[in-house]
């Protein structure tokens, strides 16, 4: 039996996989001062200027690959690689997986290891689009553990359509790290490695759904969505403030034991929005260009922000009289304020993080921790 369609104002559960790969280029990673890039994808909309053949959840938007879970086919996929009852978290990753394979061609099935010892060999399972995928009990070069949980973001309210996204990381193998002598993970290994490094050409792009992907550094991402080029991409506010997160990070050795270390303390983030109220003119009444330049001006809040509430399951609209975004240098007021937040302008096209409390990193696993109002403040420019 099908699941019930689930009303709008309940979150659907969802994954996303964030993939890094090396940069096997020595020179090229120095250049850059990064040594890995990360997987997204651009969704299909009705406005691109480009190659338009429909619109889904976050058109137009550069994304991580991922989706909805699909319960039946998830859990029964699952069940290929554990033993024993699966849990929701080990669902939400093979449906990451899937989504991945599903969007881009990109199979990272074919590398993850069955330890399952009711699996039944080798058989066809249903992932979606692709019905005729083999999925065999064998070893491979990571074990769906390796998927360690790196952001866990849900919707606002006050968006008709919900969800409940877990994000997770899985850092892809170098060459040189695997034991040369077991032929099994070499032979696996290669065959990954030739997916992830091909042209991106020759990847099987969902037809109504993705239209490009890219494999580009997270400070790239960043320099092209501030960019004032026609070719600019757009970040929805999730993607725009882990790609800050992990924009801090050199190393994908760096990054990924701050991600197996942290995972644990992964703590849902919902923001809240902060309306602005236009200044009232002289003789009292609303100044109408006031107004309509706040209304292209919003605010969301994040946990710690000194106006985000109290009550954070509704995560309600909230209006203040606040003046907008702070000048870039951190004034006297800022520092006395805890500040979270991302200011949005022009819709989606403008987006600026501003937070004084610590770390980003450690704000986005730990969002309730206490942390230094007078710590180092992390803004991106705009």
């Amino acid at each position: 039996m099908p699941a019930a369609k689930l009303p709008f104002h309940v979150p659907i559960p969802s994954s996303s996989i964030i993939v890094t790969r090396p940069i096997l280029d020595k020179a090229k990673a120095r250049k850059l001062k990064c040594n890995y890039e990360l997987l997204m994808t651009q969704r299909y909309t009705s406005t691109l200027n480009i190659l338009r053949v429909g619109s889904g959840n976050f058109g137009g938007a550069v994304v991580f690959p991922g989706g909805k879970l699909e319960e039946q086919s998830d859990y029964k996929l699952a069940s290929k690689y554990v033993d024993g009852n699966i849990d929701s978290q080990t669902a939400l990753k093979i449906c990451s997986l899937r989504e991945t394979f599903e969007e881009t061609g990109l199979d990272l099935l074919q590398g993850l290891k069955n330890d399952s010892t009711n699996a039944t060999g080798s058989g066809s399972v249903d992932i979606g689009t692709h019905k005729d995928a083999q999925y065999n009990n064998k070893k491979g070069i990571f074990s769906i553990n390796d998927l360690s949980l790196f952001a866990h973001w849900i919707t606002p309210t006050h968006i008709p359509k919900r969800f409940d996204t877990y994000f997770y990381m899985l850092n892809l193998p170098q060459e040189l790290e695997l034991d040369s002598s077991n032929q099994e993970d070499q032979n696996m290994h290669n065959l990954i490695h030739h997916q992830i490094y091909k042209s991106n050409d020759s990847y099987k792009l969902q037809s109504n759904e993705v239209v490009k992907l890219f494999w580009s550094t997270p400070g790239q991402y960043l320099d092209d969505f501030h960019s004032n080029k026609e070719n600019k991409i757009i970040l929805y506010p999730p993607q725009y403030y882990m790609l800050n997160a992990i924009a801090q990070f050199a190393t994908f050795q760096e990054l990924k034991k701050y991600v197996d270390t942290h995972s644990h303390l992964v703590e849902p983030i919902t923001p809240a929005l902060l309306k602005q109220k236009p200044p009232p003119s002289s003789d009292g009444n609303r100044d109408a260009e006031a107004k309509k330049k706040q209304q292209k001006q919003q605010v969301l809040l994040f946990n710690g922000d000194y106006q985000y509430p109290g009550h954070t399951s509704q995560s309600p609209i909230i209006e203040s009289s606040t003046p907008n975004a702070p000048s870039k240098s951190t004034s006297a007021d800022n520092a006395a304020q805890p500040l979270h937040r991302i200011y949005l302008n022009a819709g989606m096209h403008k987006l600026r993080l501003v937070e004084n409390m610590g770390k980003i990193p450690q704000r986005l696993h730990s969002p309730h921790a206490q942390q230094s109002v007078h710590a180092l403040a992390c803004s991106s420019s705009t």
